[in-house]
């Protein structure tokens, strides 16, 4: 494997590492990127349940690389949750809200809110499938009935013949057994 040109071999590990943390290792400089990010997040183009988990996906996403490299995401609260919910629907905010009221919680818990985005995208997607089953459920329902139906009518015809064919056959069933008696 090579980084930068440099092997990347058990005595070249010290190197390969110093050089990649002077390239790469201003935390600080990723920090404000990630939160950069969070604070530009453009809104979701649709309340679809694809395009909500999207942009869940990627403000969770954040929020776990600032964890990682150490910071304190609870202080960035108060700044950072108005914007994050501002790129979903306006009822999910409001939802975020009564939601807060009703446990105690603080407006600025950020990893409760990023909890509460996942339940609230989980149960639009749990929506969009059920509604999908219930769509299949009716254009089968419906297909069976149209099916069935057709096959009563189909029957229908054919019973006719039969009962047709059978008050021939008792007719003549009778006359035959006239002709019997009067033998």
């Amino acid at each position: 494997m090579f980084v930068d040109e440099i092997a990347v071999t058990a005595n070249k590990y010290e190197e390969t590492k110093e050089s990649l943390l002077a390239r790469y290792g201003d935390t600080n400089c990723i920090i404000q990127a990630h939160l950069d990010f969070l604070d530009g997040l453009p809104p979701a183009k649709s309340a679809t349940p694809d395009e909500l988990n999207i942009t869940f996906i990627e403000c969770h996403r954040r929020i776990q690389a600032l964890r990682a490299l150490g910071e304190d995401v609870s202080g960035y609260g108060r700044v950072l949750i108005p914007k994050i919910l501002r790129a979903f629907p306006p009822e999910i905010f409001e939802r975020w809200i009564v939601h807060v009221k009703g446990q105690g919680l603080s407006e600025g818990d950020i990893l409760k809110l990023m909890e509460f985005l996942g339940e609230e995208v989980d149960g639009a997607s749990q929506h969009r499938k059920h509604a999908e089953r219930q769509s299949i459920i009716r254009t089968t329902s419906h297909q069976q009935r149209r099916y069935t139906s057709t096959l009563n009518s189909q029957n229908q015809g054919e019973r006719t013949k039969i009962l047709g064919v059978l008050s021939v056959c008792s007719v003549s069933q009778r006359v035959t057994g006239l002709k019997i008696a009067r033998r």
